[in-house]
């Protein structure tokens, strides 16, 4: 069995891996804004060397709590509209 396949399967693992990274950040932020300040929270990080800054770190938690919104509410829309055609399809 080959170790390399080709760019596709380096590719496709790193985004499982930058999801999960993403997925772990907003249960991080999450839990720290439930406690506090995600601003207060971030002014202890050495932003040097991180290579990012404070701000670009706070617009991506910004950014990333709308996106979870917007999938939040698309699943509730499924949700209702299958629920709608079961209602339809039985009755209530």
């Amino acid at each position: 069995m080959p170790c390399y396949s080709g760019p596709e399967e380096y590719a496709q693992r790193d985004q499982a891996q930058r999801m999960k990274l993403e997925a772990v950040l907003c249960g991080v932020f999450r839990f720290v804004e439930s406690r506090g300040s995600v601003g207060e929270f971030l002014d202890s990080v050495d932003w040097g060397q991180v290579g990012a800054s404070k701000g670009w770190a706070l617009q991506w938690w910004e950014n990333h709590k709308e996106e979870d919104a917007l999938r939040e509410r698309a699943i509730e829309s499924r949700e209702k509209l299958e629920l709608k055609r079961l209602k339809e399809k039985y009755g209530e």
